[in-house]
């Protein structure tokens, strides 16, 4: 079988996020645990309790993802179908950073910039690997389509 041009893009980063979504949900879990002190202690716009249940969220959507960039990581039939994943994953790691950052503002603290930048990096490039894989897989179709309009059928 042919290697895609994304597969190692998406194996990576997808690896990364089977590594780190566990992680960041085991310290949702104890963020959530601890959030009624959080609460009265350091009040912000939400309760605590929500916000470290969207970091849970996202973190098993990141566990899902993973899982599904390894398995699919050299199929080019699956190329949409990660590509749609992992758009899915940009956007809700782009509101777990807004929220982050507005939260950690409201409190006055500055933001980590490395785990804000590194929560970003990991769906950007399981995306450029997929996009990869799909538009090679466009590629070949369409090469598929000219060769049977070449030939016509006999």
């Amino acid at each position: 079988m042919e290697s895609t041009p994304g597969k190692n893009f998406i194996k990576v980063s997808s690896i990364i996020m089977l590594i780190g979504g566990p992680i960041s949900a085991i310290s949702s879990l104890q963020g959530m645990a601890a959030s009624a002190q959080f609460d009265r202690v350091i009040p912000i716009a939400v309760s605590w309790s929500l916000v470290y249940l969207l970091f849970l969220l996202v973190a098993v959507y990141q566990v899902f993802l993973g899982i599904n960039g390894v398995a699919y990581c050299n199929v080019p039939e699956k190329a949409e179908k990660l590509r749609i994943l992992g758009t899915i994953c940009l956007v809700l790691a782009s509101i777990v950073m807004l929220v982050n950052m507005i939260t950690l503002s409201q409190i006055g603290a500055g933001t980590n910039a490395v785990t804000s930048i590194f929560g970003l990096t990991m769906p950007i490039i399981f995306m450029v690997g997929a996009d990869k894989n799909y538009r090679a897989q466009t590629e070949d179709n369409q090469d598929e389509d000219q060769d049977e309009d070449q030939y016509g059928d006999y």
